[in-house]
């Protein structure tokens, strides 16, 4: 599935170019350009000092990305296992394709009493 972009990944050489493309592009008629690019730009100023920090931020979101998602999983399966559940973790495809390739695959038991509790526990 692919999705279409308002702005394809390309390099703009300021901000201002890249809000330029943004509104060229959208076909809103609710939108009122002028006003939305001055609230883009406000905003752009008012974070502008942050920037350098985006890198950094990435960075440590891709290091712990795959950890936090294994570690919720994992908690899921065993919520379910002592729940009485029967469950595993399936690796659906290559994870070279997509790291989010793992599946929860659970089993009632026949004899096992249907709850309408949710898994926060609230019903």
């Amino acid at each position: 599935m692919t999705s279409k972009r308002l702005v394809p990944s390309a390099g703009f050489d300021s901000f201002d170019c890249y809000v330029s493309a943004l509104i060229s592009r959208m076909s809103d008629s609710h939108t009122d350009p002028q006003r939305l690019r001055s609230d883009l730009l406000e905003c752009y100023a008012e974070c502008e000092h942050m920037i350098q920090y985006i890198e950094w931020y990435t960075a440590l979101q891709v290091l712990i990305q795959a950890v936090l998602e294994t570690i919720i999983l994992r908690d899921r399966q065993l919520y379910l296992l002592e729940q009485g559940v029967l469950c595993k973790l399936i690796a659906v495809f290559d994870d070279g394709i997509s790291p989010r390739n793992v599946a929860l695959v659970a089993t009632r038991p026949a004899a096992m009493p249907v709850s309408h509790k949710s898994y926060s526990g609230e019903g």
